[in-house]
């Protein structure tokens, strides 16, 4: 699966097969989070990885009673912590504390999905649980739990903004000629373009007439 397939077929899955996921392909998973780009190369992330039946029901019920998360065989308790970017990026820490797991994160799922492993990444939860329950230090950030599995639903796609309502030329909501053009319109021009290619090519390989004596 190339990169481009997984981001158009990745899906958030809520329901899970019972199978185990092999360590190698964990292993290649998480390898992928380690080559995500981050602020000043920190690579600020730590994954707290979460298979017992208990604790897997701690953070369902943390993250407010989505018991379906328990099912999963694996769930991650994605973390990231400043440490001393503070000295390098001052107020602008966080940001690019938050921008690099975030980077973390996106990897880390389409990595699993090219393995045919699903996920979810879930952001609403009580973190005082969370932070108790595996003992996760004061300044650490808890950013997302990421429920892994091979996937037991197929969700349909959902509807997604047209590229010309996102990319702007210039300047906020300006649509010009650097701005992408919808496919359709792309693929006019080029075939206009084709055409006309085929014409100047045919009329310079006609002979020239010439006088005969």
């Amino acid at each position: 699966m190339d990169v481009l397939e997984a981001i158009k077929t990745r899906r958030s899955i809520r329901r899970f097969r019972p199978h185990r996921i092999p360590q190698d392909v964990l292993e290649k998973i998480f390898d992928a989070v380690g080559d995500a780009p981050s602020a000043g190369n920190f690579q600020p992330w730590r994954i707290i990885l979460v298979a017992n039946k208990e604790k897997k029901e701690i953070i369902a019920k943390a993250a407010f009673d989505q018991f379906w998360i328990a099912d999963a065989p694996l769930v991650l308790v994605f973390c990231s912590n400043a440490g001393n970017m503070k000295a390098d990026f001052g107020k602008r820490t966080e940001l690019y504390r938050t921008q690099s797991a975030s980077a973390a994160i996106q990897n880390l799922m389409l990595a699993a999905h090219s393995f045919g492993i699903a996920s979810c990444w879930i952001g609403d939860f009580a973190e005082p649980k969370i932070r108790k329950a595996f003992q996760i230090p004061d300044g650490t950030s808890i950013d997302a739990i990421i429920p892994l599995g091979y996937p037991a639903e197929k969700p349909k796609q959902k509807s997604r903004l047209e590229v010309t309502d996102y990319v702007f030329a210039e300047k906020w909501d300006e649509k010009g000629r650097y701005a992408v053009v919808p496919l359709h319109e792309t693929l006019t021009a080029l075939h206009e373009r084709l055409k006309e290619l085929g014409t100047q090519l045919k009329s310079k390989g006609r002979p020239s007439a010439r006088k005969t004596k």
